[in-house]
């Protein structure tokens, strides 16, 4: 049996995951000490807005990631009828 795989998707989705993952700052306690209730605020709700965007990025790989594995799955198995099919007719 042979397995493919389809490289410059492989790569491309590689690469998108690593440029999210370099978009990511965490962001340091002794920033929060010297703020006021107002910039504290703001902060979070960068954070949040962050955090909202990389879960949503997670999920849409979770997603492409269960397609493409159906798919393989679905083709696989196609494969393995069609082979077992011919070593039944010899």
């Amino acid at each position: 049996m042979e397995v493919k795989v389809i490289y410059g998707e492989v790569e491309q989705a590689l690469k998108k995951l690593q440029s999210s993952a370099q978009t990511i700052e965490p962001l340091k306690m002794d920033d929060l000490h010297n703020t006021n209730v107002l910039d504290m605020t703001e902060k979070l709700g960068y954070m949040n807005e962050t955090l909202q965007q990389v879960l949503q990025s997670y999920k849409e790989l979770l997603i492409e990631n269960e397609a493409s594995t159906s798919r393989s799955v679905k083709v696989l198995k196609e494969v393995d009828d069609s082979v077992s099919g011919l070593l039944k007719n010899e």
